[in-house]
């Protein structure tokens, strides 16, 4: 089992993997974030682990991906996907790597683990808070979302807090400037100031900010030399459902039921068998 930070991770590959992180200052982090809201920090991530990640998941949003509503309430035992969302309030494609499968991308998970970890030194929590369910439903998953050149944006929103910190980190995968030429993340800072965040980034960089903040994604625009558009990862913090009270498992399990319903005359027929 692969370690990060001395501590193991569940489903990861059994190769031995070095962790892709530095060392970061936490009570510096938690300082800028309690004074202004957010903290940039430059050279985190190797810059060769971040082009392997860079590398496949360009290649895996290029694959057919279905048109579905975003999910914001995943449910346990939910199995890793995609989707792909153009929505009144977003526009992008985003994957979905829950910590009980085996990960949908091994480095991914990897990076994604070490960063929240750093997260949960910043906030005063034990280092695996969120990667071991909480008996309230609460964890984290580790999501990497992609937003097109064009089309890619996501409205100022806040994100819901419940008395825990719900302080996010993100790492860029793709920068302004390199992979498209306008947009990306945007916060309203303590002070009122709206803040250009991505475009203070680099390649290694991270981010670490309030996610109770008013932030956004505003809409990423390409031009000749910068299409690839704009790629992050981060662990999203959630309650995750018993999936006997989730609408969207009810609703599969409804539609198998009436499907297999449906065929199962057809069934009878072709291959004959006992009638009920």
């Amino acid at each position: 089992m692969t370690e990060v930070d001395g501590a193991p991770i569940a489903n990861l590959d059994a190769t031995p993997l070095v962790s892709p992180v530095g060392h970061v200052d936490a009570d510096d982090v938690r300082h800028r974030i309690e004074t202004i809201g957010y903290a940039i920090l430059h050279d985190v991530v190797d810059v060769a682990a971040l082009q392997s990640i860079r590398d496949f998941w360009i290649a895996e949003f290029a694959k057919p991906t279905p048109a579905a509503p975003m999910i914001w309430g995943p449910y346990l035992g939910e199995r890793n996907g995609a989707l792909y969302d153009d929505g009144a309030t977003h526009c992008l494609y985003r994957s979905f790597d829950y910590l009980w499968n085996a990960p949908y991308e091994t480095l991914t998970r990897q990076t994604a683990i070490a960063l929240n970890r750093i997260r949960n030194r910043i906030i005063g929590e034990d280092r695996n808070f969120g990667e071991l369910m909480a008996a309230d439903g609460y964890g984290v998953y580790v999501t990497t979302s992609f937003y097109p050149c064009g089309s890619g944006w996501m409205h100022l929103h806040e994100d819901f807090a419940d008395g825990r910190k719900h302080w996010h980190f993100v790492l860029p995968v793709t920068h302004r400037g390199i992979d498209y030429a306008e947009g990306g993340l945007a916060l309203i800072d303590r002070n009122g100031n709206r803040v250009d965040v991505d475009g203070q980034t680099r390649p290694g960089s991270v981010i670490f900010y309030d996610g109770t903040l008013p932030h956004c994604v505003d809409k990423i625009e390409g031009q000749a030399d910068m299409h690839t558009g704009r790629l992050q990862l981060f662990a999203i913090p959630s309650f995750f459902e018993p999936a006997q009270n989730n609408q969207r498992f009810l609703a599969d399990v409804s539609l198998y039921r009436l499907a297999r319903a449906k065929l199962a005359p057809l069934k009878r027929r072709i291959l004959g068998g006992p009638r009920k």
